[in-house]
């Protein structure tokens, strides 16, 4: 998978960068994030993404209960 293409990133990488800035994804740990691509975006054919995807950043699960 490309990341950058022409020297310009996709629009996911430029939104992970933002939601960093907005501290929605924790410095210096791991986050779950989901990346909804186009259905006709290239990435799906080995290409570099060329659409607007979603971003979802899960739930911090550390805080979670299990009930057994």
């Amino acid at each position: 998978m490309r990341i950058v293409k022409n020297g310009k990133e996709p629009a996911y990488v430029r939104e992970l960068v933002e939601l960093y800035r907005q501290g929605k994804l924790p410095a210096g740990r791991l986050a779950d994030v989901d990346v909804y691509h186009d259905d006709d975006c290239a990435i799906w054919t080995g290409g570099t993404c060329n659409c607007e995807p979603e971003v979802k950043v899960r739930p911090d699960r550390r805080h979670m209960r299990r009930d057994d």
